[in-house]
């Protein structure tokens, strides 16, 4: 990782030994590359997306047409491309398709953000924010489990990070291709007129390159790349810009994003036909909006977000009202004399708004909608971990300390944090579902994670804040760290399991060769299709029209195949209820898990035994 230059260098304590500065990354890396590998390959792809992107990635792998996706016999057209060419990548050069092929693009992408991260907090704020920025980053929950898993959110954050990196950067004189022949900062030096060819103008148009990149990822999601600037320039520096805005390359950067993602849009309306295209762009855009799927509450964020962000959220909220200041020098910021630098305060003072603005633009954009997710949010980690490596480096420097409102606050918060925790995490409470079936897949006594939880928050943080000792803080992530790696996550995994239809798919998959047609009913099929490798198709639901009922439904689908040609995956709820427990006449009932039967149409032979029922 490159030096910056000793003007660059921002921290309290004085620059680092090369010996110390090389254990400092040599032990962020090891920590990144262990959370990221850890139990890889023993964890199945989770029901209902990773399978989805992991089989669709596979086909291509295997000739399948690279412009449309394609899962279970189906086009896969509600997300752009990039993702599923990159898990295709993967398992061509990892030679077959896998757990850990799969999930390979989002542990590098990860990364990516890791090294950008720590690399734009170094030249910004110093060495040990950068690091600290990124030790933040690596042990945020949501970051080590998104990077570990195969679906679209770590790519998608990856890039548009590195876009708003690239804007940042550019306009506070750090783009690392910078002229330093540039005018001074002085806009009577200039006539008041910014010149139109500045370093400025590249950043930007790179910053463009990526988010089309983040386009071809997810989708309208890449706005934020426009969004997270606009809101910085509204509230904090509403006149310093408007010179450059007027002349800028921003047209260029608009079009290379359009050029790099509108035309696969333009091939799926070809081979959708206009209608289903209009179908697909209204259900992505106002079905969205309105709440179709994954419909929560306006507030959702506000519980969500502490919850995946934490125990670095503890501070948050402190380290963002400390950045949200005016910005007064005109943008983009430019050295005093010819061949320098820019002023080391008036990069912090443009940068610690820009990123308030870079976290508060990805929960406002997120929260307008009403369909929600936790992982929505992850755009915001890198910006939310460098403000609060800020924080936590002012806490015990002498040049820019944290007033004393701000560390009460921070106090206050950390209390209030360690009672809600207690209390949600001890069933006093509803949680979010995402969140209570995480703590409820760990299988721990709730009041025993409860106080261990309220522990490593409350007290630590009010110490460190109190007493203005980060050290403190430290230990604090020490404990959380222990306690996620020794028992949260050995927990987690064993029961991940319970989210997965691997092992009863592979008991099957001998069978299923022989069948014509695999069915299912009432149950997710994703990963019953990636491991079978085959098409799952839904059962039919009963017609109220015509009055038919279940056992109609039932007797046309196993009558659908000739005897031992169909396998029917049931819902272990439509199995008791409809079926009264008992497989239909003419079936064999094959083997089960705690959510699945599976039924062959096909009679029982003479003396024979289900799978599920065979002695050891």
């Amino acid at each position: 990782m490159p030096d910056p230059a000793p003007s660059q260098v921002l921290q309290p304590s004085g620059a680092w030994s090369p010996r110390a500065r090389a254990a400092a990354i040599a032990g962020l890396l090891s920590l990144y590359s262990f959370l990221a590998t850890y139990c890889l390959s023993d964890v199945p792809l989770l029901d209902p997306d990773e399978p989805r992107y992991a089989y669709a990635g596979k086909l291509m792998a295997k000739g399948h047409s690279w412009l449309i996706p394609e899962f279970n016999g189906e086009p896969r057209v509600n997300k752009p491309p990039l993702f599923y060419w990159l898990v295709a990548v993967s398992d061509l050069v990892c030679g077959g398709s896998s757990e850990v092929s799969a999930r390979l693009p989002s542990i590098v992408m990860g990364f990516c953000m890791l090294v950008i991260t720590v690399w734009v907090g170094w030249k910004l704020y110093g060495e040990a924010t950068g690091l600290l920025a990124g030790l933040i980053l690596c042990t945020s929950p949501l970051f080590f489990a998104i990077c570990r898993g195969c679906v679209i959110d770590q790519t998608f954050s990856t890039l548009l990070s590195a876009g708003l990196f690239c804007i940042l950067l550019g306009i506070t004189g750090q783009w690392p291709w910078i002229r330093r022949s540039m005018p001074p900062n002085d806009p009577s030096a200039r006539g008041g007129v910014v010149p139109t060819r500045l370093p400025f103008d590249r950043s930007l148009v790179i910053a463009g390159l990526f988010a089309g990149l983040a386009f071809m990822a997810k989708g309208t999601a890449a706005v934020l790349v426009a969004v997270v600037p606009g809101l910085f320039v509204f509230f904090f520096c509403r006149g310093g810009i408007r010179a450059y805005l007027q002349r800028g390359r921003w047209p260029a950067a608009l079009t290379l994003a359009l050029a790099l993602s509108v035309w696969w849009y333009a091939v799926l309306c070809q081979v959708l036909g206009i209608e289903r295209f209009k179908n697909l762009v209204l259900f992505e855009v106002v079905g969205r909006l309105t709440g179709q799927v994954h419909k929560e509450p306006i507030y959702y964020y506000l519980i969500n977000f502490p919850a995946v962000f934490f125990p670095w959220s503890v501070v948050l909220i402190s380290s963002i009202g400390i950045a949200c200041r005016r910005v007064q020098q005109a943008l983009p910021l430019a050295p005093a004399a010819e061949g320098a630098e820019p002023d080391p305060q008036a990069v912090r003072a443009v940068a610690d708004p820009f990123l308030a603005a870079w976290v508060l633009g990805v929960l406002i954009f997120f929260s307008v909608p009403a369909a929600k997710l936790a992982t929505y949010v992850l755009p915001a980690f890198p910006a939310a971990a460098l403000l609060t490596a800020r924080l936590l480096m002012r806490l015990r420097s002498a040049t820019e300390p944290v007033g004393r409102p701000w560390r009460v606050a921070s106090i206050a918060i950390a209390c209030v944090f360690g009672a809600a925790i207690a209390i949600g995490v001890s069933g006093v409470i509803a949680l979010p579902k995402d969140i209570a079936g995480t703590l409820e897949d760990m299988h721990l006594p709730p009041l025993v994670l409860a106080a261990a939880l309220a522990t490593v928050t409350a007290i630590p943080w009010s110490l460190a804040c109190g007493l203005r000792r980060a050290w403190i803080a430290y230990a604090s992530l020490a404990a959380f760290v222990t306690l996620s790696i020794g028992l949260a996550l050995p927990l987690s995994i064993d029961a991940l399991y319970g989210r997965t239809n691997k092992r009863l798919a592979l008991q099957v998959l001998d069978l299923s060769k022989t069948v014509n047609r695999c069915m299912s009913m009432g149950c997710q099929e994703e990963s019953l299709v990636y491991y079978l490798d085959r098409p799952v198709r839904e059962a039919r639901r009963p017609d109220a029209a015509k009055q038919e009922t279940f056992e109609d439904v039932v007797r046309e689908t196993l009558n659908c195949e000739p005897p031992g040609k169909l396998m029917v995956f049931v819902h272990k709820r439509y199995f008791q209820i409809w079926m009264k427990d008992q497989a239909p006449p003419g079936t064999t009932v094959v083997t089960r898990n705690q959510h699945i039967v599976v039924l062959l149409n096909k009679p029982p032979e003479p003396g024979s035994t289900p799978v599920a029922e065979k002695k050891p």
